[in-house]
């Protein structure tokens, strides 16, 4: 089994030490929080594909936050295994202390939206139990996630790289695009749209990339601009794009207090 506690104390570290990039927008990733027999370990465990959900297009699904229904159905030492990765090494404290990290970036961009009133929006924030976040994700060579932005109750997104078949490209990782805010006219309106929905005037060729590797934790602020994705182009190896995703959320009702969400948000 980890020893959690040691690995909790180089997240804590890492988080603190990491150099905060602002272009195109804030962000920072991690690559000395998990030893290589942490990994094969983590690999050991997560390989087996036995339950996870094939949602199409070549991409597959393990729901490992608290109780969801697929960890109802692995074995019992999995399980255990699962929930201690994503509940408690991702604890509630490390939440917070990723989201200090960009309280001063969210401020900013509060600011934009809400102008006087961004602190007393700001101050309202509460987030989310991050028990229950959680997944596990297959994409398969071919697959896309085209440029896209979350819902707004996501504030930043943590990804583990994972490659338990051995040879995925760095070109995989996240891509965060550039874009040129004047020409987005109604970002309000983006901000309510399913996520997942490409974006015309994106230009898929302006992006920083957070380059893909094993182990490898990408974390970023997610706003009106925040558009990312990921393409998993085709290689000579059978490899396929593994990760495990973490969203720290705010409460919805915190959300619908700050955005205003329409009630045909308030599911998600």
């Amino acid at each position: 089994m980890l020893d959690l506690a040691k690995i909790r104390a180089r997240l804590c570290h890492e988080i603190r030490a990491a150099e905060l990039h602002h272009a195109p927008f804030p962000h920072f990733w991690l690559d000395n929080v998990f030893t290589s027999a942490e990994m094969e370990q983590i690999v050991q465990v997560i390989r087996d594909e036995t339950h996870f959900q094939d949602v199409g297009s070549g991409m597959k699904v393990l729901e490992i936050w608290k109780e969801a229904e697929n960890l109802k159905q692995v074995s019992a030492q999995r399980a255990h295994f699962l929930r201690a990765l994503n509940c408690d090494l991702f604890t509630q404290s490390i939440a917070e202390l990723i989201f200090q990290r960009f309280r001063p970036s969210l401020m900013k961009n509060f600011e934009t939206v809400f102008g006087a009133d961004a602190k007393g929006k700001l101050d309202a924030i509460a987030l989310s139990d991050w028990d229950l976040a959680g997944a596990i994700n297959i994409r398969a060579q071919g697959n896309q996630l085209p440029p896209h932005i979350d819902w707004p109750n996501r504030l930043v997104s943590v990804v583990l790289y994972l490659d338990p078949d051995g040879g995925a490209d760095e070109s995989w990782g996240t891509r965060l695009f550039d874009v040129d805010r004047a020409n987005i006219v109604d970002p309000w309106s983006n901000f309510a749209k399913v996520p997942g929905i490409t974006e015309p005037d994106i230009n898929i060729d302006s992006y920083s990339l957070i380059p893909f590797k094993h182990g490898r934790i990408a974390i970023f602020l997610n706003s009106l601009w925040s558009y990312h994705g990921a393409f998993i182009t085709p290689t000579n190896n059978a490899a396929r794009r593994w990760c495990m995703v973490k969203g720290i959320n705010m409460t919805l009702e915190k959300t619908e207090e700050i955005f205003a969400l329409p009630k045909e948000l308030r599911l998600f």
